[in-house]
């Protein structure tokens, strides 16, 4: 049902928030679905700026970047002119236009531009920019980092104090590797260095290195969705790998920085059937082959004293 006016009750002819809401829900899990569905919401309600954002998120998580860019343009028009029929506010709108604005231009490559028109203000850096809204500045804020470290900004004494700066300015195989072992059944639950739960982890059984080593061979790729700020998200199956918020699930993510095999984070994830995925379940065929062959290379004598004992 959409909203009502007061005078009448009539439909809302501007947007309908519970079906805006349930189209969100599904935008990491199902970015091309949930693009299509954008579509057709956009026809029903053409002056909704917020749907129109979001279609535009969604575009971008596909890697259809020269469509989000037309319909991020419209929408700037539209919201110079002050047009903005969406329960949100004018002023929230445009911050969520910055921040999907900022998105694409990451995505585009185009970190200059990033960097002198958001994150430096007279030659002083200003990566908390607060014309994003509050959801999204964190993961802006280190497209934000990335860009003034490409673009050689940053001061000679700068600190790399996070993990995940530390990987982008120089990185390293071994620091991902440790930094992943938080998603083991050891750590369930437990507070990593961020202060958060520990709430995907793999089975215990899983070699994650041995995991990482195959599914790395498929990295970069067309695969990848741009689903966040500054990485590639890539999906793969692989049955029963772990538990994501308690439950048992066939997918798990691995996260790269944007189209390189420079990784930040890897995890089982819930809701990824519909996103496209390498399945990795052939590594189990090859496991139970290799075991079965080994069973068959046994000798008669071998056999024979293990049938009556005389081992």
């Amino acid at each position: 049902m959409g909203h009502y006016k007061k005078e009448g009750k009539k439909p809302n002819v501007y947007y309908n928030q519970y079906e805006s809401e349930k189209i969100i829900s599904l935008m990491n899990k199902d970015p091309y679905g949930a693009s299509l569905l954008w579509e057709d919401y956009i026809e029903r309600y053409p002056k909704d700026l917020r749907a129109q954002i979001y279609f535009a998120s969604t575009l971008i998580s596909t890697r259809n970047l020269e469509k989000a860019e037309q319909v991020l343009n419209e929408v700037e028009k539209q919201l110079l002119v002050g047009n903005n029929q969406n329960n949100n506010g004018l002023d929230i709108t445009r911050r969520k236009f910055n921040a999907e604005k900022v998105i694409l231009l990451f995505h585009q490559g185009k970190y200059e531009e990033l960097c002198t028109k958001y994150f430096v203000k007279d030659k002083n850096i200003d990566i908390d920019n607060y014309s994003f809204d509050d959801y999204t500045r964190p993961r802006i804020r280190l497209a934000g980092f990335y860009s003034i470290y490409i673009t050689n900004r940053l001061p000679k004494n700068y600190k790399f104090d996070s993990y995940t700066k530390q990987q982008i300015s120089n990185y390293s195989d071994e620091r991902f590797l440790e930094h992943i072992k938080k998603h083991t059944s050891d750590n369930a639950y437990k507070k990593d260095e961020n202060g958060l739960l520990v709430k995907s982890y793999f089975m215990s059984d899983i070699d994650i290195e041995k995991l990482w080593l195959e599914a790395k061979k498929y990295i970069p790729s067309e695969k990848g969705l741009y689903l966040d700020a500054f990485v590639t998200t890539y999906v793969f199956k692989y049955d029963n790998c772990g538990y994501w918020c308690g439950k048992t699930v066939d997918y798990f993510i691995i996260s790269a920085i944007m189209d390189t095999d420079h990784f930040i984070t890897m995890c089982p994830a819930d809701g990824f059937e519909n996103c496209p995925y390498v399945d990795l379940n052939y590594l189990k065929e090859e496991k139970n082959d290799k075991t079965y062959s080994k069973v068959k290379q046994k000798s008669r004598t071998e056999i024979f004293n293990e049938r009556y004992g005389l081992n």
